[in-house]
């Protein structure tokens, strides 16, 4: 997991990718991780997280929990059937 303790507007300079805007790819290749600014705000100051599937994984086709989504405000949302299990 990420644990970098700041925010910053550049996602290359927390070292999780090398052009600020590319979406940070899991560990294991399952997800591709973006940030946004969250309501009217940049990402240095709030910022919503939003983990979705690669293209071809195992996560691609699970139906029940699909996109993940994390906001720095703590709130947590997924989409899929089971949205309100998924955290």
């Amino acid at each position: 997991m990420l644990d970098q303790r700041t925010y910053t507007s550049n996602m290359g300079a927390l070292g999780i990718a090398s052009d600020p805007n590319a979406p940070y790819v899991s560990e294991e290749g399952y997800y591709q991780v973006t940030a946004s600014p969250c309501g009217g705000g940049t990402l240095a100051n709030c910022y919503t997280l939003t983990a979705s599937p690669t293209q071809g994984s195992p996560q691609e086709s699970d139906a029940n929990c699909l996109v993940f989504v994390l906001g720095s405000d703590g709130g947590k949302d997924a989409t899929g059937t089971l949205r309100d299990e998924c955290w």
